[in-house]
């Protein structure tokens, strides 16, 4: 028999996600104005089941007063982020990436970032690589311009390939750092130096990110995310957890407080991957994401997101909107291709494919005027 729990499931706490003793599981709840914490952040939320949030005549002035810190990511995230094209658009309007990423042997990194950048509305994408895997990421993807970046006799980056990035990312809109570059010292060097170079708005994934790692850094590397344009960072746990000191056992068991403390801490937008993934910005203000499913578990997957990102930020978002509206999308491509392959078959280029078809349903394209048949004097 369903169980439908009223407000919250009894247990189950609403002002926070941590369960100190058994908890009702509901298969719905009905709750009243706004989600509570307790609703969104796991492992609570696991008891909600599908929620429902009923408008019991409360307004949203009473809710605004108690200003509140914590917010679910929706639909309406997305349709905002994308907001009908104008007739004259063109390419040059729809934003320029810049993609520092690949390596020989993880060419696949560099083709999945870009091409979700692609496929998410940025107008043109440059893939910036390493010279050796340049022609395996050129043949990946037709559509994307790819530029060789420079390296030694050993084949690791060359120290003038920063300033290759800072001379391709002056005519670019925003620079996407890290998929597939490697952890060795050349590569950890052209990360710090490129996002030193490089004022305009950024995204740091994967590698990118271990280039700022605690246990790999001088004391405030993390001030090059300190920057008047946005940062983005996009760490899983085990990342999150370099980057701050800690296990990750700790940042899977305070995941919010430690997005919220390394939002504050380094100045960027960060966004803490993994099941209900959290953004949280500089401010302390921070977002859950309800979409995804643990067939996003496999590689590639965070390339992806880290090249929807990049598209917002090029498309001129700020950093807070681009990245709940890209987590959301990324989130719900993953869902749709759940629905077609099964969790177990799910690939990181399943989501592009299925990204088209989200972006059909959450932010349609408006309709165009029908144009006469006929002659003239029809």
């Amino acid at each position: 028999m369903p169980v439908v729990a009223v407000d919250i499931p009894s247990g189950v706490p609403s002002d926070g996600g941590e369960l100190a003793w058994d908890a009702v599981e509901a298969d719905l709840t009905v709750t009243f104005a706004a989600p509570k914490y307790g609703h969104v952040l796991p492992p609570a939320s696991e008891h909600v089941g599908a929620l429902i949030v009923a408008d019991i005549g409360i307004p949203d002035s009473a809710i605004a007063q108690t200003a509140p810190s914590l917010w679910l990511a929706e639909e309406g995230d997305v349709r905002r982020a994308y907001p009908p094209r104008e007739p004259g658009a063109h390419k040059g309007t729809l934003g320029h990436v810049l993609v520092a990423a690949g390596s020989v042997g993880k060419t696949g990194a560099a083709i999945l970032a870009s091409t979700a950048a692609l496929v998410s509305g940025a107008g043109l994408v440059t893939a910036a690589t390493p010279a050796p895997a340049q022609p395996v990421v050129a043949h990946g993807r037709p559509e994307l311009m790819t530029e060789p970046l420079p390296v030694t006799a050993a084949g690791a980056l060359d120290p003038q390939a920063s300033e290759r990035m800072a001379a391709l990312a002056r005519t670019r809109d925003a620079l996407v750092i890290g998929p597939g570059l490697g952890q060795d010292a050349a590569a950890r060097e052209f990360v710090r130096d490129t996002l030193r170079k490089c004022p305009g708005p950024v995204v740091v994934d994967a590698d990118g990110l271990n280039a700022l790692a605690a246990s790999d850094r001088s004391p405030r590397a993390i001030d090059v995310l300190r920057r008047e344009a946005a940062a983005v960072v996009t760490p899983h746990p085990g990342e999150m957890a370099r980057l701050v000191g800690a296990s990750t056992r700790e940042v899977q068991r305070r995941r919010l407080e430690t997005a919220r403390a390394f939002a504050v801490e380094s100045g960027a937008v960060v966004v803490l991957k993994g099941h209900r993934t959290v953004i949280a910005r500089p401010d302390g203000a921070a977002c859950v994401n309800p979409t995804g499913n643990p067939g996003m578990a496999t590689g590639g997957t965070g390339d992806v997101l880290s090249g929807v990102i990049g598209a917002l930020l090029a498309r001129g978002l700020d950093g807070w909107t681009a990245a709940v509206a890209a987590v959301y999308l990324h989130g719900a491509a993953g869902d749709e291709a759940a629905e077609r392959r099964g969790e177990e078959s799910l690939v990181a280029g399943d989501l592009l494919e299925s990204i088209p078809a989200v972006l059909r349903r959450l932010a349609p394209a408006p309709a165009r005027p029908a144009l006469p048949r006929g002659g003239a004097d029809s």
